[in-house]
């Protein structure tokens, strides 16, 4: 009877263990369950655009609003007075934006060294960074951390590059500024320039002497030779003395 009782209490013991040891596992499973958090959604970034008016454009990249603010486009940079498309890029802006209500958007810096407020600016939908450098007129100039639209202002500028466009990149003729101007040859002739010299072609003269290429009067045949060479072939070595009468041993 005790062997039944102990076979009993024994069986009872181990199906409490293993049941207890069950609802331990359960339990652990709820608590990882409620320890998991569900994913964080990542929050869409609202872009928050200013809406002002232009009252004057500076430069192809800088701009004046209502308030007396100046402002500098993003992303892109014209010339200033000096560069040669200074008047074609402002111009272009005035015409896009000057007295038109603009929307600006701020990047990650808020004004540049000299206090003017560094912003995108929109006009019907369109970003005037991406205008500018798309027909020419600006060049694509990254300005870190602003750089949110670098990939869009880069690709506008490969196009204007593609298609020689505006100021920046249209063919010019720099031949016509470059190179000297060649006259034409002149249909007058020149004349020669006379050489005095004991090489000039022999002219045959009334005592039979031409001119050759005797210089000294070691080489003279005769006095008479001698006077026909200094005074008709200018070979004026052999009157060294300079009074008229050449090699004075031939012409004692």
């Amino acid at each position: 009877m005790s062997k039944k009782i102990f076979l009993t209490i024994t069986f009872l013991s181990l199906l409490f263990f293993f049941l207890g040891c069950e609802k331990k596992i359960e339990t652990k499973e709820e608590i990882q369950v409620q320890k998991e958090e569900p994913p964080v959604q990542k929050e869409e970034v609202i872009t928050v655009k200013e809406t002002k008016l232009v009252t004057d454009v500076i430069d192809g990249d800088t701009i004046t609003i209502q308030g007396g603010e100046s402002v500098r486009l993003i992303g892109m940079d014209a010339d200033d007075k000096e560069g040669p498309c200074y008047e074609e890029a402002k111009k272009r802006l005035a015409e896009l934006i000057l007295h038109k209500t603009v929307e600006l958007e701020k990047d990650v810096s808020d004004r540049d060294q000299y206090q003017r407020l560094l912003r995108y600016i929109w006009f019907e939908g369109k970003n005037m960074s991406v205008e500018m450098v798309r027909e020419g007129l600006a060049i694509a100039k990254t300005y870190p951390p602003n750089t949110k639209y670098q990939e869009e202002i880069a690709k506008a500028e490969e196009e204007a590059i593609k298609n020689k466009a505006g100021c920046k990149w249209r063919e010019e003729e720099v031949k016509t500024q470059t190179e000297t101007v060649t006259p034409p040859p002149s249909t007058t002739p020149t004349a020669p320039v006379p050489v005095t010299t004991s090489t000039q072609p022999s002219t045959p003269s009334t005592t039979g002497f031409t001119c050759g290429s005797k210089k000294t009067c070691g080489q003279m045949t005769s006095c008479a030779e001698a006077k026909f060479y200094l005074n008709n072939c200018g070979v004026s070595s052999l009157d060294r003395d300079k009074d008229g009468i050449p090699c004075e041993d031939l012409c004692k």
